[in-house]
């Protein structure tokens, strides 16, 4: 394992504004050791969302989102992983072997794990279960009590 890379829903933990079990995911970021990464489909999804508060006239939530993701994309910038010819292909293959799991094999989920085994990182998602069964990459749920620690468990 080489890092982690970040399922988006776990970005959305640490945005402004966000509630619920953020903090514990926060502090375990900002002490971590081994290198985060995340996708340019995490991107996507961030600014997609963006413009969905654009679209519902919260204007104030979407100028302090688009703040964020500028920061998210600065803090980040030397390891956000694109969604190039290699990733494509293996979350194309990874949707062959995912054809009996349809509820966690989202066209976003494919891309994650794809983008994961391609450059040899663990996910750390809090929806493990949908991954399990078909993405063949190490897998944590940092909300389960047991945070990872370098090296892994």
């Amino acid at each position: 394992m080489s890092g982690w890379l970040v399922d988006t829903r776990l970005f959305r933990h640490l945005s402004p504004g966000a509630g619920g079990r953020k903090p514990s995911f926060r502090d375990w970021v900002s002490g971590n050791t081994e290198p985060l990464y995340l996708s340019t489909m995490s991107l996507f999804v961030i600014e997609t969302e963006i413009e969905k508060f654009r679209a519902h006239r919260q204007h104030g939530r979407a100028a302090e989102m688009d703040e964020w993701l500028g920061w998210l994309v600065a803090h980040y910038s030397h390891r956000i992983h694109p969604v190039d010819a290699e990733v494509a292909r293996r979350a194309g293959a990874l949707m062959r072997r995912s054809r009996d799991y349809p509820r966690g094999a989202t066209f976003q989920n494919l891309l994650l794990a794809a983008t994961a085994q391609i450059h040899g990182h663990s996910l750390l998602t809090d929806a493990v279960n949908l991954f399990r069964p078909w993405a063949g990459i190490e897998l944590w749920d940092p909300f389960d009590g047991r945070l990872p620690r370098k090296g892994g468990a």
